[in-house]
Order: C-alpha cells, then sequence, then structure tokens
C-alpha cells in the first residue's frame, strides 16, 4: 500500500509539472515552507546532504556546514574529509577590531581522533561558530547560523540543479554555495569570505608510511573567463587514461577577489597557522598567482577570497561553484574476468573537457537552472500532501545524486541495490529493487528507458530466461 502511495504521489508532481504556464512561487527562503524538517543540536552531527549530478557522485553538506562524504571520485568513501577544505568570514563593523570565523557550528563532543585529539586537517583549533539550523527541503538545504560576536546574519543556501525530464541539466558535477550576509546593524561593515580547498588529485590510498604516493606534481592554477575567476586544482603525474584522472575547480563570479594558488610550504601545523593569521588580521590574504608544481606525496592548498563593504541594513550574497571532472570509472565491483577492471567512460566526458568548463556553462546559465530547479521544489513543498510523504518523496530523490548510480557517455544508467562506506553493494540493475522503484520512471523516463533495454535487449536468453543482474561493459 505504502508503495502505491508513493507511485500516486510521484505519478502526480510529474503531472503537475507537465501544466503549462504552471504559476509556482519561487521563494529563495526556504523557512517560507512549514513543511521544511528543521534540525537542531546533535541532529546536526547526523546530516550529509548529497550535492552533485545524476551518475557524478557527490559531496555531501554536513549539519555543521562541514563538507564531508566526499564522493565524487567514482566510488562511495563514507566518512571521508578533504583536508583544510572549508570556508571563513571575516567581518570589521565600523572602527571595531575585525572578527574572524570558520563557517561551521562548533565542533560537538566526544572529540574523536585518537592520541593527537581532532586533526589540525580540519582546522580543529580554530574558532567557529556558536549554533547553527539545518533545514533539509531535497534538492535545496539550508543553514542558519548563530553566533552572538559577529555583527552580521550568515546563512547559507547549497543546492544541485535537479530538473525532472532534464537529463543533461540534472547531471551537472557541480556544487552550488550561496552566502547571505546580512547586516542589520547601523554601521558599514566589511566583509570577506574565504573558500579553501587542498588538491586532492591521485589522493586514492595511503601506504604503510602514511604516505600518498599518488600526490604529487599537484598544480593549483589561477584561471580567468567570460564568466567566473578561481581555482583549478589538476596533477601533471596522472594520466588521461588513469581512473585518477580528473580535475576540480573553485570559482566565483563575485567582482572583489583575490586569490591565493597555494599556501606556505611548511611542516607540522605552520601552513594553517600562517593563513589563519594572515587571514584574521585584516580580511586580506597575501595573492600568490603561481602554479609551482608539489613535492612527491604532497599537495598544496588553494583560497579563493570575495569582499564586500555592507552599508546599514544591506546585505550580499557570496556565490561560490565547485565544479568537478572525473571521466573514468572502473569495474571494480565484478569478479567475472569479461569485465572485471574494465574502464567506463562517464556521461559527463560527452559534454564537457574539464570541470573549467562544467563552472562555465553552469554559472553562464544560472538563471535558468535555478528557476526549473526552484519550480519542482515549490511544486512538492507547497503541495498539499501530508509532510511525512512529502519528506519521504524528496529524501529518497536524493539517492540519484549518489554512487548508487551510474550514468555513461552513451546515455545508459545503472544502479547498484545501494553502497557501503567503501563501494557498491549488490550490483547491478537487479530487478528486485529498480524494477519497483518509482521516481526514476516518471522524473527521468529516459533513464528507466534505458535499463528496460538492458534487461530486454541484453539481459534476455533465447528461452526467454532473463538475468535479473547485469554485467557492464555490456
Amino acid at each position: 500500500m505504502k508503495l502505491l502511495h508513493y507511485f500516486l504521489i510521484t505519478a502526480s508532481v510529474f503531472i503537475l509539472l507537465s501544466i503549462p504556464n504552471l504559476n509556482i512561487g519561487l521563494s529563495q527562503d526556504l523557512n517560507n515552507s512549514p513543511k521544511i524538517k528543521i534540525y537542531k543540536d546533535q541532529s546536526l552531527e547526523e546530516i550529509a546532504f548529497p550535492i552533485g549530478g545524476i551518475g557524478t557522485g557527490s559531496v555531501s553538506l554536513g549539519g555543521r556546514g562541514q563538507l564531508r562524504d566526499w564522493e565524487i571520485f567514482n566510488k562511495p568513501d563514507k566518512g571521508s574529509q578533504l583536508d583544510f577544505t572549508f570556508f571563513a568570514l571575516w567581518t570589521k563593523k565600523g572602527n571595531e577590531n575585525g572578527i574572524a570565523r570558520v563557517l561551521e557550528r562548533k565542533i560537538s563532543p566526544p572529540y574523536r581522533g585518537g592520541g593527537h585529539g581532532v586533526s589540525q586537517r580540519v582546522l580543529s583549533g580554530l574558532p567557529r561558530l556558536d549554533d547553527a539550523e539545518f533545514f533539509g527541503g531535497y534538492p535545496f538545504a539550508k543553514i542558519k547560523f548563530k553566533d552572538k560576536s559577529l555583527p552580521v546574519s550568515v546563512e547559507l543556501e547549497a543546492w544541485n540543479p535537479f530538473i525532472p525530464l532534464n537529463v543533461m541539466e540534472s547531471s551537472l558535477p557541480v556544487a552550488i554555495f550561496m552566502w547571505h550576509i546580512k547586516n542589520p546593524t547601523s554601521d558599514t561593515v566589511q566583509v570577506s569570505l574565504a573558500a579553501s580547498m587542498s588538491n586532492p588529485i591521485g589522493d586514492r590510498c595511503t601506504n604503510v608510511k602514511g604516505e600518498k604516493p599518488g600526490l604529487g606534481m599537484n598544480v593549483n592554477q589561477y584561471i580567468e573567463t567570460e564568466y567566473f575567476r578561481g581555482l583549478k586544482y589538476y596533477s601533471r603525474k596522472v594520466k588521461q587514461e588513469d581512473i585518477n584522472y580528473g580535475d576540480m575547480t573553485l570559482a566565483t563570479s563575485w567582482q572583489r577577489f583575490s586569490v591565493q594558488t597555494r599556501w606556505y610550504r611548511g611542516g607540522w601545523w605552520d601552513k594553517c597557522h600562517i593563513f589563519w593569521d594572515d587571514f584574521s588580521k585584516d580580511g586580506e590574504i597575501n595573492e600568490v598567482k603561481d602554479t609551482l608544481q608539489s613535492d612527491d606525496n604532497e599537495s598544496d592548498v588553494g583560497t579563493i577570497l570575495l569582499h564586500a563593504t555592507i552599508p546599514p541594513h544591506g546585505s550580499v550574497i557570496f556565490p561560490v561553484y565547485l565544479t568537478w571532472y572525473f571521466p573514468n570509472r572502473e569495474n571494480y565491483w565484478n569478479n567475472d574476468p569479461n569485465v572485471r577492471g574494465k574502464i567506463l567512460r562517464n556521461f559527463v566526458a560527452k559534454r564537457f573537457n574539464n570541470s573549467s568548463e562544467v563552472a562555465d556553462y553552469v554559472i553562464k546559465n544560472l538563471a535558468n537552472l535555478e528557476v526549473a530547479t526552484r519550480r519542482f521544489h515549490q511544486t512538492i513543498f507547497n503541495s498539499s500532501m501530508p509532510d511525512y510523504v512529502i519528506d519521504a518523496v524528496s529524501s529518497q530523490m536524493s539517492t540519484l545524486k549518489t554512487n548508487v548510480c551510474i550514468l555513461l557517455d552513451d546515455g545508459s544508467f545503472f544502479g547498484f541495490e545501494g553502497v557501503s562506506d567503501k563501494g557498491g553493494c549488490c550490483p547491478m540493475n537487479c530487478t528486485h529493487v529498480w524494477n519497483y522503484e518509482q521516481t526514476l520512471a516518471f522524473l527521468f523516463p529516459e533513464l528507466e528507458r534505458s535499463m528496460r533495454e538492458t534487461d530486454f535487449l541484453h539481459n534476455t536468453l533465447p528461452n526467454g530466461y532473463m538475468t535479473f543482474r547485469s554485467l557492464i561493459p555490456l
């Protein structure tokens, strides 16, 4: 009965979206919907909100505002973190002293990290914000931060394009972060937003010595196009045919901009200590634009900095875009020697050549992508469906944006039954799972059709027997 209920709900959403000229409000404030779930306190530690495209993998936004579970490298990777990757804010009201904070809620106990405590790689000793509330209404997440020491209010909205009937626009490897900074005071406030990220290209394993042999010859390159400025992260060591091949871009369309392609190269806590002293002093950073590659087993952290002057009772929205491009996927899940270790090309490789092209496309077409995504969001959350149905339907859609799903360059779609922490579970297109779900058929019917074509054209034997799992490549 529940399955039938969800089937009808999804069909109703599809019909609503198909009505031309349907007038749906495009409110940008998730607070406006009473059906958005709000999470607080210890619940924040359990949240991982996946942001990414269909078949691209995702990075998750944690409940405190941290980025976690970096699963953009064609495999699940629960619990993973990307070293020294975070947002930070500096503010200065009038003639008062400046204040700098990592844009995350304070880390909650218990503090785990072995004998050395919580790792310095997550900036554990730096000041964070007092509290946060997480508003979850997929595909939009919003975090409202609270900190009495700041002269401004801070909210983050994070999302990825999710547009039913449009696979092309719903399979973009991008995480969009919109930082809303408001000045409620009668004084002018200077603000700087720093987005920092280390270069992980080639970082897929650590040897017994604690070294990362995949790292080395990593480059953080300043890049400027018609639509954005930012950093492109790549490796000169990883070859184009390698499964680790790819790149990432950290970009913004904001005009008042500074960049540091690499932090100070030092031991122990030197690099984060020097960066934070520099940033927290005056909201500026020592600008560096060289492309000096990293040493063996090492990588570099890069930062982009956005500046603004906010008048009394004014506000700004800082846009930050994270895009990625990892076109080569290895079949690691099947033991059959005919397919084990085969390299598959992802759908993203059909459209783009690198992550900077993705950033260009997203920023150029942002208005249309956002309007269409909000239209779908508002269709669900402004409907008369019960809260528990809306929560079930909307939250489960996020599975399409995780490593459960694979979308190849020929448009063929495949899915695991689910994922374990470090790998897909129970491959592939299992009929006693994928033959019953309804989301794909009603929101992205061409992908559902791909599964049926695989069943009837590849998995059906001359005697009529149909296998209930698929081997890929087909």
